[in-house]
């Protein structure tokens, strides 16, 4: 007889009331410190006012939803990513299902397009499901390396450091990029040393430049804070 398996419920690791309720009861703290009750001999009172509870707004979407994140999650995956020792990160891959057992018995590194599809979610509506390096989106065309024209009809995520050198598919290390140019970023990661490494086959002066490109639009796109608010919100969904 055959057992069907429970689904297991979505586990939800911090709500939106938790992430962004506290951020926007800063105005309402600012609303009373601006001069309250309205002083009507300040010239202009009314856009003082107006002009503080904005920047008091902005100050609490910026700051609580960040650092609700960067306890939750960012700090962690910074830790696991680079202060850990290298066994603990090699821990953590194999406890989080990145081997398997193949044909033949024996067990096989995943590659890395193992992702969760939570995962893939947020980095999707993070990134607003545009190319963190040429921001193209779905349905834009593009010129090939051959010259032949083609449309978008995916994105991909892409490992800032790349699964093989040892980087882990967290929110911190993926980002969206569209097929063209994760193609062409493929494996490159630059050592400490300085050595630059990339795919033998398609180790071409043009190739290089382009994934050296790709790389440092990945490194600016990991620094918006837009993009860890908008981050924060699919988190909590």
């Amino acid at each position: 007889m055959a057992v069907l398996a429970r689904r297991r419920p979505q586990v939800r690791y911090v709500s939106r009331t938790a992430v962004f309720g506290p951020a926007l009861a800063v105005p309402f703290a600012g609303w009373v410190y601006l001069h309250e009750p309205l002083d009507v001999t300040w010239p202009h009172a009314a856009l003082w006012h107006l002009a503080g509870l904005a920047a008091f707004t902005f100050a609490g979407l910026m700051t609580w939803p960040f650092l609700v994140l960067s306890v939750l999650f960012l700090a962690p995956e910074a830790a696991r990513g680079g202060l850990f020792p290298r066994h603990w990160r090699a821990r953590y891959r194999t406890a989080h299902g990145r081997q398997y057992t193949g044909r033949d018995g024996k067990m096989h590194e995943a590659d890395s397009s193992k992702i969760s599809e939570r995962l893939r979610r947020i980095v999707y509506f993070a990134d607003r499901n545009r190319c963190s390096a040429c921001k193209s989106r779905i349905g834009d065309w593009y010129t090939s390396a051959q010259g032949q024209e083609a449309v978008i009809t995916h994105m991909e995520i892409d490992h800032l450091i790349p699964w093989i050198g040892g980087g882990l598919t967290t929110l911190l290390n993926c980002f969206t990029l569209c097929p063209p140019c994760n193609n062409v970023k493929s494996c490159y990661q630059k050592m400490a040393d300085g050595y630059e490494f990339y795919h033998r086959g398609t180790r071409s002066s043009q190739n290089l430049a382009a994934a050296r490109w790709v790389t440092r639009r990945e490194r600016r796109h990991r620094l918006s804070l837009y993009r860890w608010l908008r981050a924060a919100w699919a988190i909590a969904a």
